[in-house]
């Protein structure tokens, strides 16, 4: 019996004898399949004239043939990898604070195609050979992994569109870079790829705390230059390494507003810190303070309790009598009075002299007697006592020292008949008029110092 051999005719495939449907392409062998005589087939060339085949038989040999080839076609143009299917999306951390990384799975894609995936030599050959590279002085150096799964893991690259401070259920998505578009063409496969959406899960709940429980804040110093100093009252555990920053720590007055920061000593984020290390993120890292418990310098008459200006006063008329001891017998004080007072303040908060300073200007009335000459005189001076810094406390009470005060070096003199052979001059610390001692102590520093005054010169003799 002649050797012949069964072919499909759809498929052009070689077929078991009666069998049913073809082993190849599924087709069902409800007609008569092609058959073939072997030794014939082996000698038949196309346009041959052999009369062992027929037309017929040479025609469907030929259709067979080019459905062979239209076959392997189709599934070398469908040779494409979807890249999605290696990519994978990690979440870790805490809620609000988790963290997002891609990792292209190079494992799994190398057990599917590590040992397919081919690259196009021609195409790389004439690439390098653009930039004067010689593809094979390259590979024979060693120096880099040139096979088709080296290049292309080192190819793989892409952007998360968020990667911190993520919550559960928020969605993010990964887009591929430019660059994996232009691998097609050097691999014998094409590559699918497309933006991908996640959705993030699975992060932990995590307390919060808060930062300024660690701290407490003192004022010091007399306004508007007080100060603000942290002191830690807590240093151990998630506080340990949390530093403390104030917008402003000086040149501070009462209901000042200064802001407080929390951070992490070391640079990086504060709450990533105590996220990783204690589980825990800070409630909030800035606070506001208000400036309080500062003494303030005087600056208004009406400031000046009547405490304290009642012993501002004493001590002005006991510096006055104790100044009218070194008189002569013949010279005595008949009366001392208040006029009122001129309050000086510094235009400058920042100068090194008197913030302010507080003149209480007292009219003394002074008697010359002497019997023996018979002269009899009565006359008026102006004296300056000043105290200086007055400062009023939070409570409203007002601090001065009231041993630190200052007079004048201004004297004026009158000459008298005592009884010598000439005239005695008799000199008075102070002024003679009102006006010289205005001039004196307030004009003369009008330049560095605001003043205001309540001096009333109403008192007569």
């Amino acid at each position: 019996m002649p050797n012949v051999r069964m072919f499909c005719k759809k498929c052009g495939a070689q077929i078991e004898d009666n069998a049913a449907f073809c082993g190849n392409c599924g087709a069902k062998m409800d007609e008569t399949p092609v058959s073939v005589n072997a030794a014939a087939k082996s000698q038949v060339t196309v346009g041959s004239k052999d009369k062992s085949f027929g037309g017929k038989t040479i025609a469907i040999v030929l259709v067979a043939i080019v459905l062979f080839v239209a076959v392997i076609g189709i599934v070398r143009a469908n040779k494409k990898i979807n890249l999605n299917k290696y990519i994978t999306v990690e979440f870790n951390g805490y809620e609000t604070k988790g963290n997002a990384t891609w990792i292209f799975d190079s494992d799994s894609f190398e057990k599917d195609y590590g040992k397919k995936l081919k690259l196009n030599e021609g195409k790389l050959r004439k690439e390098l050979a653009v930039e004067g590279i010689d593809y094979d002085s390259v590979m024979s150096l060693g120096l880099a992994d040139f096979s088709a799964m080296a290049l292309l893991t080192e190819s793989i690259s892409g952007t998360l569109s968020q990667t911190k401070d993520l919550s559960n259920g928020d969605e993010i998505t990964f887009v591929w870079d430019d660059r994996v578009e232009e691998l097609n063409g050097y691999y014998n496969y094409k590559f699918k790829f497309s933006e991908m959406s996640f959705t993030v899960s699975d992060l932990e709940e995590i307390q919060t705390f808060d930062p300024f429980d660690g701290i407490s804040i003192t004022y010091t110093g007399i306004a508007p230059q007080g100060r603000a100093e942290i002191s830690k009252q807590t240093s151990g555990e998630v506080y340990q390494y949390i530093n403390y920053d104030m917008d402003k720590s000086s040149g501070l007055s009462n209901g000042d507003i200064i802001t407080v920061t929390a951070s992490y000593n070391y640079g990086d984020s504060l709450e990533d810190y105590t996220a990783e290390n204690f589980g825990m993120i800070p409630s909030e890292t800035t606070k506001t303070y208000k400036v309080d418990g500062l003494g303030k310098y005087i600056s208004e008459l009406e400031e000046i309790s009547d405490t304290m200006l009642t012993a501002m006063q004493q001590q002005g008329v006991d510096v006055i009598n104790a100044r009218a001891t070194e008189w002569r017998d013949e010279v005595k004080i008949s009366t001392i009075s208040y006029l009122g007072g001129y309050l000086l303040t510094a235009k400058n908060s920042d100068t090194y002299g008197d913030k302010n300073a507080f003149v209480l200007v007292f009219k003394v009335n002074v008697n010359v007697d002497c019997d023996d000459t018979d002269v009899h005189d009565k006359f008026s001076l102006y004296y300056p006592v000043t105290f200086h810094d007055l400062i009023q406390l939070e409570d409203g009470t007002v601090s001065v020292d009231l041993s630190d005060y200052r007079t004048m070096n201004d004297s004026f003199s009158k000459k008298y008949d005592f009884g010598s052979w000439w005239d005695t001059d008799v000199y008075f610390k102070g002024y003679e008029k009102l006006d010289s001692l205005f001039n004196k102590i307030v004009t003369a520093n009008i330049e560095d110092y605001n003043y205001v005054s309540n001096v009333e010169d109403s008192v007569t003799e």
